[in-house]
């Protein structure tokens, strides 16, 4: 996408579980290509373990081998691509970009999914028109490097800069870069242990991502 200036305050955006309802889609797929990789499908009930449990440990939880986690992530996107037109929007995130942006803020998205699989999902929810950037960190662990890189390429004010995600790995990558993380309570993980990871605030709904970025 093309280069945008700074215009005031900017918030960035995860995706999976942020955006995008996407944790069942992700949890089906999952178990259903597990067998091919030599992995054991999980229970439901060991997914939703999985949630009080930073990502290290969820994978260790699930039985996955770190040399597997970049083919598991490779199919995970190849068949979450063919249902993007199912997956839902988060309720209350419409109405909660459309605010921000009115309000103008320079809105986008740094996410470990691909590129074009987010920007088919904007699309089709007519939420394109909302972001200036979409960014992808490959793997699970390199979203402070994007971030940074972001933070440059746009000229954005680390004071003035907010990341908004679901995951543990998401406030660690947002407190590396000394911007306010809003960890969200809808996604991957839970409050719980999203607050044990200090973010600058948690939202149990999208409209508290409103309230707390306006005070």
């Amino acid at each position: 996408m093309s280069y945008v200036p700074y215009v005031r305050k900017a918030i960035i955006f995860d995706f999976d579980g942020t955006i995008a309802d996407t944790t069942r889609h992700i949890y089906r797929i999952a178990n259903s290509v597990a067998p091919q990789l030599g992995l054991d499908p999980a229970s439901e009930q060991t997914f939703r373990e999985c949630r009080d449990m930073d990502s290290l440990s969820a994978m260790k939880h699930l039985n996955i081998s770190p040399l597997k986690i970049p083919s598991l992530i490779k199919r995970v996107k190849s068949e979450l691509k063919k249902e993007i037109g199912e997956i839902p929007l988060i309720i209350g995130m419409k109405d909660c970009l459309t605010f921000l942006a009115d309000q103008g803020f320079t809105l986008g998205i740094v996410t470990s999914n691909s590129v074009d699989i987010v920007e088919d999902f904007l699309r089709k929810h007519q939420l394109d028109h909302f972001f200036k950037f979409v960014h992808s960190a490959s793997g699970l662990f390199g979203k402070d490097k994007i971030l940074k890189n972001v933070i440059k390429k746009y000229e954005l004010i680390k004071e003035d800069t907010y990341y908004v995600g679901d995951e543990c790995r998401d406030v660690k990558a947002a407190n590396k870069c000394m911007l306010k993380m809003i960890a969200v309570a809808w996604g991957f993980h839970s409050s719980r242990i999203l607050k044990e990871q200090n973010p600058a605030f948690i939202a149990e709904r999208p409209e508290q991502i409103n309230e707390f970025v306006l005070i």
